[in-house]
């Protein structure tokens, strides 16, 4: 559901910025240098919530859910979902090729299907 994607950037770091239709906001920073963590916080109507590393985050989690996939040929996320994830992606880095102008995510997702089509 998000409309438009930026992502602006330093030598350190990434701000990557999403805007919904209903005037949400998302937003999340990458460090290349200092100290390197994952986590969050997300502001809701009713409660802020922080995310923290541990056992149901991360990469251990990602690896037992792709050697799940393997296994059984049933991905653990929705086709929809990843292309949703992909296009995301795909614009935030349009985005940081043009100098963090707002990207279109509908507008990504059309020239990504092209690519499919085509390729």
């Amino acid at each position: 559901g998000c409309k438009t994607v930026s992502r602006n950037f330093t030598e350190g770091t990434d701000l990557v910025t999403g805007y919904w239709d209903d005037n949400r906001i998302g937003s999340f920073r990458g460090l290349r240098t200092g100290k390197m963590d994952y986590g969050g916080i997300v502001f809701g109507e009713k409660d802020i919530v922080t995310i923290k590393p541990g056992k149901d985050y991360g990469y251990m989690t990602m690896m037992m859910k792709t050697v799940e996939f393997f296994q059984t040929g049933k991905p653990p996320v929705a086709p929809e979902e990843t292309i949703a994830i992909y296009t995301f992606m795909a614009a935030a880095e349009e985005s940081s090729l043009n100098h963090g102008i707002s990207v279109s995510v509908e507008g990504t997702l059309k020239k990504t299907m092209e690519t499919l089509n085509n390729g």
